[in-house]
């Protein structure tokens, strides 16, 4: 979030300042651990998720190096001296960091920083632990890592390409987003072909051989015709995605919620932070742009209730911590998620009536009212006045 400073400045503070202001919010917030080392791999600075990933393993935040944090075994494994050595960046890799008894799984990837001296600035992206791919693979680095955003609009980068285009609204792309619901396991085309083309007859295996030719065509264009496909694999007439060279944002959001609630019972402050880190990732619900796909249905419900719980668990550690406003901000984005639940409406007028707000906590009482009528026949089973009983009269003006 921007400093309130920075939006208040106004027509005096020079862009100049601004510029700067957004730069160290953008840093400071980001998601992803950010950590800048000079050329001998010293860090120099890191922004509050780079924090967060060192303290859970143990390792100070200041008088260490790159190669003492990542375990790097020479230059040519080095992400800071490839970057600087290289075209300016270096691929992502695998590390599993173990300092003492605590252990992260991160994935790094660097870039050298074009201004000033010899600087680089290193990504540390949580990963999970039982994630099939491993730093010693060597092959799967030969290509891109294609990341796909699901959470959402449907989005896909390979390496530094996006790839776009219409065949994301056709069948190819309805094929992307059923192996992407079905990516922990093969699925034939008997299967693909009963999903996306009900009722095709005999033309079931055509259609699903040349749009899985399209498909492939899309996601690797410049691929040899001899050579098989990076990101689609194929066996016995089934189709599934290669998950050493795919990322999808779903399940980075899934093993962030699976790492925080490992730390709710242990260190709750921690916890909440990767809470709101996971959260960060659920864009929307999978698929949006995609809402009546029934093959979707089921992954998008349980990704939306995984949403749902952790901002409930997220409300419930910001208020057992004593910071009601990050504890509203939760409950206000799982209202959004959840608008007919008369239990978070509750809780969230109960914080306004607390902070005198007492004009918000009628209106958000009277939305409930009118939406749960209109939806379900029935008021609210919450009064204002069973919140507030000393208030009642101020806050029905």
């Amino acid at each position: 979030m921007v400093p309130s400073s920075a939006i208040q400045q106004g027509p005096s503070a020079s862009s100049a300042e601004v510029d700067v202001s957004l730069k160290h919010a953008v840093f400071d917030r980001f998601v992803h651990g950010l950590l800048i080392v000079d050329a001998r791999g010293r860090v120099l600075m890191g922004n509050r998720s780079a924090a967060l990933i060192l303290r859970a393993i143990g390792v100070p935040g200041s008088r260490v190096t790159c190669c003492e944090l990542l375990g790097c075994e020479g230059p040519e494994d080095c992400p800071t001296s490839l970057a600087l050595a290289g075209d300016g960046q270096s691929d992502e890799v695998r590390r599993d960091l173990r300092h003492g008894p605590r252990s992260e799984t991160i994935w790094v990837s660097a870039f050298a920083l074009a201004e000033g001296p010899a600087r680089v600035l290193l990504q540390l992206r949580r990963g999970d632990p039982h994630d099939r791919r491993r730093r010693e693979d060597r092959g799967w680095r030969a290509q891109a890592l294609l990341r796909i955003t699901t959470l959402g609009h449907t989005a896909l980068v390979c390496g530094e390409r996006a790839i776009e285009g219409g065949w994301l609204d056709q069948r190819a792309g309805d094929l992307l987003r059923y192996l992407i619901v079905h990516r922990e396991r093969a699925v034939s085309a008997d299967e693909i072909g009963e999903s996306l083309w009900r009722g095709a007859g005999f033309e079931v295996a055509r259609n699903v051989r040349t749009t899985v030719h399209r498909l492939r065509n899309e996601l690797e264009p410049a691929r040899e015709r001899a050579r098989s496909n990076a990101y689609l694999l194929t066996r016995g007439g089934s189709y599934r995605l290669n998950q050493e060279m795919v990322q999808i944002d779903a399940d980075e959001f899934e093993a962030g919620l699976r790492g925080a609630r490992e730390l709710v019972g242990k260190q709750p402050e921690v916890a909440a932070e990767r809470l709101e880190q996971a959260l960060a990732l659920y864009g929307g619900e999978l698929f949006a742009d995609c809402p009546f796909a029934e093959w979707a249905l089921l992954e998008r419900g349980r990704l939306h209730q995984l949403a749902c719980d952790a901002l409930d668990r997220l409300a419930q550690l910001r208020c057992e911590e004593g910071q009601p406003e990050l504890a509203r901000q939760a409950l206000e984005r799982l209202a959004e998620l959840q608008p007919l639940d008369e239990r978070v409406c509750r809780q969230l007028v109960s914080l306004d009536i607390a902070d005198g707000r007492h004009g918000d906590a009628k209106r958000r009482h009277d939305r409930l009212a009118r939406m749960m009528r209109e939806s379900l026949g029935y008021p609210p089973r919450f009064t204002l006045s069973e919140l507030a009983p000393g208030n009642a009269d101020e806050i029905r003006k």
